[in-house]
């Protein structure tokens, strides 16, 4: 008895993965269309935003590598580009970041953190530096450093 409860549950085991096999190939192949060109071609999806922009960038690029006189720098171009598509979206939240960019993202906010306690914030158009808050039994707090605004220009204190 327990042999065949034994065999039914084997069957019933390769019986779903056979199936799942073959559920995963067809998939793949319909999906795929019998190769990887959209793995590798990401403009091959047909979306016609896709196709206007690699076009209108093809022109522009063909342009300026016609008309204008100085040196282009292709890196500068690339994130520029990208950087400019990005912002059109209207979304404050969404950024693009250059490799460069990213790198100094995370040196600033990953990692081990070093000084005096205080979280501050900078704003450069009032020329201003706000202590948002000071770390507990930090050397800031320790000293009596308490949030507040900085004044750069006149050299003091908001309360």
């Amino acid at each position: 008895m327990k042999n065949t409860l034994r065999q039914k549950i084997y069957r019933t085991i390769m019986l779903i993965v056979v199936v799942a096999i073959i559920t995963f190939v067809v998939t793949t192949i319909l999906i795929y269309d019998g190769s990887l060109r959209y793995i590798v071609d990401p403009t091959a999806s047909g979306s016609n935003v896709s196709k206007k922009l690699d076009t209108l960038l093809s022109t522009v690029t063909e342009l300026i590598d016609q008309k204008y006189l100085g040196e282009v720098d292709e890196e500068e171009l690339i994130d520029g580009a990208l950087k400019g598509l990005v912002d059109s979206v209207g979304d404050k939240y969404t950024e693009y970041y250059t490799k460069e960019d990213m790198e100094n993202f995370n040196a600033q906010t990953i990692g081990n953190f070093i000084g005096i306690g205080a979280v501050l914030q900078g704003d450069y158009e009032k020329e201003e530096i706000t202590i948002l808050s000071v770390i507990k039994d930090a050397p800031a707090e320790k000293a009596g450093v308490k949030k507040r605004r900085y004044d750069t220009k006149s050299r003091w204190y908001r309360i």
